[in-house]
């Protein structure tokens, strides 16, 4: 799955359980409310910085809730959805040289209903906001 945000920013996300333990392992973490992220930083975040249209910055990213707090998986695929939704607009709203330091990155999520219609985006995207704004500092 691929999302193209604008400022030459694309969202990639990530599959198997080889990536997600390598950046469990290799990142830095935060955490508010109910989601926490964990960011592997770029090396070196000047080799990205062109003015070319064609030179995608690439952000690879991984969502994920245990069955630990949902157990019904229509509810965890619903915060799967509201997390991606949440990254793409927190992503729009950021500025580009903060999101070339970004490499990979892996949200998960802790509070969960037991029914899909008790969580909306209103309620992913004020954690989702807190967290970006310790990552861009």
């Amino acid at each position: 799955m691929q999302f193209h945000i604008a400022s030459n920013i694309e969202l990639k996300s990530i599959k198997g359980h080889g990536c997600f333990t390598e950046i469990y392992q290799h990142s830095k973490k935060y955490r508010a409310g109910g989601a926490s992220v964990a960011v592997v930083f770029t090396t070196n975040a000047m080799e990205y910085v062109s003015t070319d249209v064609a030179n995608w910055h690439t952000i690879h990213f991984g969502v994920t809730i245990g069955k630990r707090y949902a157990k019904k998986a229509v509810v965890r695929n619903r915060i799967k959805r509201l997390l991606r939704e949440a990254l793409c607009i927190v992503v729009s709203e950021s500025a580009t040289s903060a999101l070339l330091r970004i490499d990979k990155l892996i949200i998960s999520y802790y509070n969960a209903p037991t029914h899909p219609m008790q969580i909306h985006l209103d309620d992913v995207l004020p954690d989702i906001r807190k967290i970006w704004q310790q990552i861009c500092k």
